[in-house]
């Protein structure tokens, strides 16, 4: 396509992908911001069983996801994580 393009003298970008990426480490920071990335591009994603909502009404900063988790289990362990940290987020401990 870029050949017929500058053959025509249309001005172009050749994006060529990587044949092998070199992936051997992912932060938990890079993972969320992917995900979040994807969720606000696609408008909702799915992870194995739980869906990431990325636009939703009442949706006020960029950073806000919402979930729905199609496994109840996952849910409840979920919950329990959730409730664990936001009880440590109260006693204000700075690092």
């Amino acid at each position: 396509m870029a050949d017929l393009c500058e053959a025509e003298g249309i001005e172009h970008i050749h994006f060529s992908l990587p044949h092998a990426v070199e992936a051997d480490f992912c932060s938990h920071s890079s993972m969320l911001r992917l995900i979040c990335n994807l969720a606000m591009v696609f408008g909702v994603i799915r992870l194995n069983s739980v869906v990431v909502f990325g636009e939703f009404r009442g949706k006020k900063r960029i950073e806000e996801l919402k979930l729905r988790f199609l496994d109840d289990s996952l849910w409840e362990e979920f919950e329990k994580h959730l409730r664990i940290c936001r009880r440590l987020m109260k006693l204000g401990i700075q690092s």
